[in-house]
């Protein structure tokens, strides 16, 4: 038997515990659900998962006023090994062995602490089989294999992990505000993504510093002059690219955060978070910044040509490539 629970009412809840829906609940423990039926209030439940189900002891049933069920667990080692996710599978990501725009995808599932398998593409083959195979609605990658489904195009991608793991906002007025900021830093980490395909990075670069220090940073330093979290007064998508994006500056522009006291300090809070922590450690899923290795494995996948004595292929040939292959800021910058 379980123990008797007690209701309390609880403040908005801490990113860095691990909360498990009650519908994985069912699933895990069915003798729990005559518990649950009893509490005649409960109506719905939150979207809240963790890739480390950690107790079969329920410590807390804790039911949030506004009549929401969370359940924490802790120590539960047997289904520690299986890492389930709320559907109870393995999301798997389709991508090139480097960061590229599925970066930002492996980030968001790592704060959110969900497992993920990587299938990646070293070869055209692989790449045509998923074609062939119908996986890629526009001929495209990434792919995320999720809940049964084959999700391409990185913003819905996002926007979907971002409203399944309760990251984008309370209500239409915050996901607006976290799509306008994460919309502006992938603009930004887009010009540092394709400067390996790019045949004079050094000129590039200075472009990209001086858009960042003008344009971009200023926006997020006024947003955290104060605020905790850019939006809502919880972790959002935003927050979440906003700390990637800064780590990639100072990779190319050490001391870029020195003038922007605010966001250097949002960075710092970031990176404690225990699962940025381990992401930021050797031996994690996190990519190394792309070289012209990985640029040359793109290339031989999607078969695309660059003669940089012609400072690049036509606009056309460009704009074919792209509408094909949904690489349009890889080539965009060379047509130029």
């Amino acid at each position: 038997m379980f123990p008797r629970l007690h209701p309390q009412v609880v403040q908005p809840l801490d990113f860095n515990r691990r909360y498990i829906t009650a519908e994985l609940l069912f699933a895990l423990l069915p003798s729990l659900q005559s518990l649950l039926h009893e509490c005649r209030k409960v109506r719905r439940y939150p979207s809240f998962t963790s890739s480390s189900i950690t107790s079969i002891f329920i410590q807390q049933l804790i039911f949030h006023c506004d009549c929401i069920v969370v359940c924490r667990f802790t120590d539960l080692s047997v289904l520690e090994k299986k890492k389930l996710t709320i559907m109870g599978e393995r999301v798997v990501l389709h991508y090139f062995n480097g960061r590229g725009k599925m970066e930002s995808i492996r980030w968001l599932l790592t704060v959110a602490e969900v497992e993920f398998d990587e299938k990646l593409l070293d070869t055209r083959e692989e790449y045509l089989k998923l074609v062939n195979d119908g996986k890629l609605m526009f001929q495209q990658v990434p792919l995320v294999e999720i809940d049964g489904m084959r999700l391409v195009q990185t913003k819905a991608i996002l926007n979907y992990l971002a409203e399944k793991f309760n990251m984008h906002g309370k209500d239409l007025k915050d996901r607006v505000m976290i799509n306008m900021y994460s919309e502006g830093l992938m603009d930004l980490m887009e010009m540092i993504m394709v400067l390996p395909f790019n045949p004079d990075p050094t000129a590039k670069l200075e472009e990209i510093e001086k858009k960042a220090k003008e344009r971009y940073l200023p926006v997020y330093e006024k947003a955290l002059t104060g605020p905790v979290y850019l939006v809502g007064g919880k972790l959002s998508l935003a927050d979440v690219l906003l700390v990637e994006c800064t780590l990639m500056l100072e990779e190319k522009f050490a001391g870029i955060l020195k003038e922007f006291s605010a966001v250097k300090s949002f960075q710092g809070r970031m990176i404690q978070i225990s699962a940025i922590n381990r992401f930021l450690q050797p031996g994690s899923k996190r990519k190394p910044p792309p070289d012209e290795n990985y640029a040359k494995a793109v290339m031989e996948v999607f078969q695309i040509q660059i003669t940089i004595s012609v400072k690049s292929v036509t606009f056309l040939l460009c704009s074919l490539s792209c509408s094909m292959f949904g690489i349009s800021y890889i080539c965009r910058p060379m047509c130029r």
